[in-house]
């Protein structure tokens, strides 16, 4: 019934269950008064963006339904820091095929 996982597979899970554990906790972090969910939900979308395609397709799909504010993000993540214009740059709609 299982099958032998090894230790790439192992690793893969285990970074894919620590991003959707991350924006899990940023989006419950989202009524605190303080702003802490903001970088807790980046850094979970900048783990989910390298190791899931599927990730990437559904973020591509909520940015192709704002066009205007992609295109804005896609400009102005330039001066955003290296993993953060990663997330960007893979998420953009017009590079990702649904």
């Amino acid at each position: 019934m299982w099958t032998e996982l090894d230790g790439a597979s192992i690793r893969n899970l285990a970074v894919l269950a620590g991003g959707w554990t991350l924006i899990a906790a940023g989006l419950l972090s989202l009524p605190l008064p303080a702003p802490c969910s903001a970088p807790v939900l980046a850094l979970g979308g900048v783990v989910l963006s390298q190791r899931s395609m599927t990730f990437r397709r559904g973020v591509a799909r909520v940015r192709s339904r704002a066009p205007r504010l992609s295109a804005s993000l896609t400009r102005r993540c330039r001066k955003w820091p290296r993993p953060m214009r990663y997330v960007v740059l893979r998420t953009d709609p017009r590079r990702i095929s649904a």
